[in-house]
């Protein structure tokens, strides 16, 4: 039903096609990362992607992060500019 139209399109955020497991200081997967289960990210897991998610949506198609480095820098947030 979108097909046909020029003001609808649909963009993939790549934050997550490369990320690696974050590690912790002894070069082992950080676990705190992750809820009890392992598979589900904790709320510092998520905080992590949404900001990676956030930056994806501000950078331009073809320019598009395809990782997330887990450094907890809130500094690497992204501003949309005017």
């Amino acid at each position: 039903r979108y097909e046909e139209r020029e003001d609808f399109a649909v963009v993939m955020q790549p934050f997550f096609r490369n990320t690696l497991l974050p590690l912790d200081n002894n070069g082992k997967p950080d676990l705190s990362f992750f809820a009890a289960d392992c598979f589900h990210f904790s709320a510092k897991g998520y905080a992590e992607m949404s900001m990676a998610l956030w930056n994806n949506m501000l950078e331009p198609v073809g320019e598009k992060q395809t990782y997330n480095n887990f450094t907890r820098d809130r500094s690497k947030l992204k501003c949309p500019n005017p």
